[in-house]
């Protein structure tokens, strides 16, 4: 039984570690949207946005395709967390009840 305790906090630590990257990477997804947000107000307000539409449009289908990919990961990684959670809380309650039998 403590083993199987000591691989599920393993793995839910590791969970843990990814979905801790995922939401900095997504932090950082953000940020550039912003940067990118500020660039296109600039462009549009020199009246230059028809200079700066093809270098606009490709990062915002680059942090599209990033952001959609880390949210489908993170979507995982949550779900996973969830499910190891409830496992570690059953198998302790379990062995608890085992221990006081």
């Amino acid at each position: 039984m403590k083993n199987q305790i000591q691989e599920i906090a393993f793995e839910l630590d590791n969970t843990a570690n990814f979905i801790e990257a995922a939401v900095e990477t997504l932090s950082d997804i953000d940020t550039e949207f912003g940067h990118l947000r500020e660039d296109m107000d600039n462009a549009v307000f020199r009246g230059d946005q028809q200079i700066y539409y093809r270098e606009h449009h490709r990062q915002v289908r680059l942090l599209s395709h990033l952001m959609r990919h880390v949210l489908g990961e993170l979507r995982g990684s949550s779900e996973k967390a969830s499910e190891l959670t409830q496992t570690l809380f059953k198998t302790v309650k379990e062995e608890s009840e085992a221990a006081s039998a």
